[in-house]
């Protein structure tokens, strides 16, 4: 049976998690439901960051699942998204990364991001509700955003954000399905495969110092696993190391 997806489109709203949290709240809906806004004038982030995008250009949707699996699985939905975006942005022609834990980067830079948001019961997750942000069609940005990039800055051509986020919900819909019937070794094998740094030397900031490193993998929590001098191995939370990129 072919996946068709179920998407609503707003004109403008202030956050699409905001809305569809809301909306379930209210009433059931089917999974795979989304939320597509043309203007999203308060966007979030991973760590209440905001995230900004210009009105008209760029893909800002929110989607519901219902996985019923256990928390300690939670960092496999980020996986998840990760390779579909990741997967899909690759195809169009040119190579893209997964920066850790769920950015989504072109060479070093940030292209796409995802705000996953849980609701838990009897110690099992019952519903998520993904946010995916991808730049497509904007190419100026605040100059306070450190490293931003769009699909029209890289391929010189302007996209169809209705037709990015089917293609997108789409995929979602195949590797969540990986993720139901089991196939943890997969996802994550394809996760590592594409991820920033992985295996190859790079350079890190932890503890306000700078060191080189291989990222090894990660954890079954989402803490990243690093090679660093002297075959010493450590895993790191978000705020514990940060990317440097030259």
């Amino acid at each position: 049976m072919k996946f068709s997806p179920e998407i609503e489109i707003l004109n403008t709203t202030d956050s699409t998690n905001t809305v569809l949290k809301a909306k379930l709240a209210e009433m059931e809906l089917p999974e795979f439901y989304a939320l597509l806004a043309r203007n999203q004038i308060a966007g979030r982030g991973q760590m209440a960051q905001s995230w900004h995008s210009e009105a008209g250009k760029n893909l800002t949707i929110s989607v519901v699942i219902y996985p019923d699996c256990e928390i300690s699985n939670q960092f496999f939905l980020s996986k998840i998204v990760s390779c579909v975006l990741v997967e899909y942005l690759s195809e169009l022609g040119k190579p893209f990364t997964i920066k850790w834990p769920n950015d989504i980067y072109f060479q070093d830079k940030k292209i796409a991001g995802i705000l996953t948001e849980n609701t838990i019961s009897v110690q099992r997750i019952k519903q998520s509700v993904v946010g995916i942000g991808l730049n497509v069609n904007q190419t100026k940005f605040p100059e306070n955003l450190p490293n931003p990039i769009s699909l029209k800055s890289i391929f010189q051509k302007t996209f169809d954000i209705e037709e990015i986020a089917s293609n997108i919900l789409e995929r979602v819909f195949l590797w969540f399905k990986k993720f139901k019937n089991g196939q943890f070794e997969e996802i994550n094998e394809y996760y590592h495969q594409n991820l920033l740094g992985y295996r190859r030397e790079i350079r890190f900031l932890i503890n306000s110092e700078a060191c080189s490193g291989h990222i090894l993998g990660t954890s079954p929590d989402g803490k990243l696993v690093v090679g660093l001098q002297n075959q010493i191995v450590k895993e790191f939370d978000l705020k514990e190391i940060k990317f440097l990129f030259t």
